[in-house]
C-alpha cells in the first residue's frame, strides 16, 4: 500500500488526505472489489489513527466505493453488471451536458489544454493511456465551467477510474477518434453536436467495459 506522504500536500486536512489515499487504493485494486478494509491495518500503512480513516470510510460510503455491513465491517463495493451500468448511465447523461457547456463556454486555453490530450494513433502503455484519458475528460469538465455538474462528475469520475484499472486501461484508448470529434465541435462552439458525440463516446466505452468484465 502507499504511504499518506507520497500523495499528500497543500494545505487540506488529515481526513482528506486519508480519504485520498484509501479512495486510490480502492481505485487501483490494491483493495479489490468485495474485500474487507481493516482499519488497524489501514492506520498502520498510513501513519495515522484509526480516527481519520473511520472518516475516510464514512465519506467513500458515501461515494459508493465502500457498503458497511452491520457486525461484519467494510468492504470495497462489488463491481456486476449492475453498478457498470448505473456508471455509465450517469456518465453519459452528464458528459453530454458538460460537453454541450463547454462548446457554449469554453475559453481559448481550454480548448488549447484539450488539444495536448488528442493522441489517437501514437502507442501509449496502459499507465499512459489512462492518465491521457482521464486528463481529457477534466479538461472537458473544466471547459464547461459548471460548478455544479462538475461537481456531481467528481465521485463518477473515481468510479470510471476504477473499471479502466480493473480493464487494463484498454476501455479508455480513444481508438476511433471520439475525442478529436468532441473537441471539433467544441471548437466550432456547436453545443448540441458536442453532446451528441460525447454521449456517442460514452456508450461506445460503455460496450467495450462490458465485454472486459
Amino acid at each position: 500500500m502507499s504511504a499518506l506522504a507520497d500523495i499528500g500536500g497543500g494545505h487540506r486536512s488529515l481526513s482528506d488526505e486519508v480519504t485520498d489515499a484509501v479512495r486510490e487504493l480502492i481505485v487501483i485494486g490494491q483493495i479489490a472489489p468485495g474485500e474487507r478494509l481493516h482499519e488497524r491495518n489501514l492506520s498502520t500503512d498510513l501513519g495515522v489513527s484509526r480516527v481519520p480513516v473511520r472518516e475516510a470510510i464514512l465519506r467513500l460510503t458515501i461515494e459508493g466505493l465502500i457498503r458497511v455491513e452491520p457486525r461484519r465491517g467494510a468492504f470495497a463495493t462489488d463491481i456486476d453488471a449492475t453498478s457498470v451500468e448505473e456508471v455509465f448511465d450517469g456518465r453519459e447523461v452528464l458528459e453530454a451536458r458538460l460537453a454541450g457547456f463547454a462548446a457554449q463556454r469554453r475559453t481559448d486555453d481550454d480548448l488549447a489544454l484539450l488539444h495536448t490530450f488528442l493522441t489517437t494513433g501514437v502507442p501509449l502503455d496502459a499507465s499512459e493511456h489512462r492518465a491521457i484519458d482521464a486528463g481529457f475528460h477534466q479538461a472537458l469538465i473544466d471547459a464547461a465551467h459548471h460548478d455544479i455538474l462538475a461537481r456531481l462528475m467528481t465521485p463518477l469520475q473515481h468510479h470510471v477510474r476504477r473499471l479502466f484499472w480493473l480493464t487494463g486501461g484498454k476501455t479508455g484508448v480513444d481508438t476511433e477518434g471520439h475525442h478529436e470529434s468532441i473537441v471539433e465541435a467544441v471548437e466550432a462552439q456547436d453545443a448540441r453536436l458536442a453532446s451528441k458525440r460525447a454521449a456517442e463516446h460514452v456508450r461506445t466505452v460503455r460496450k467495450a467495459t462490458q465485454g472486459m468484465l
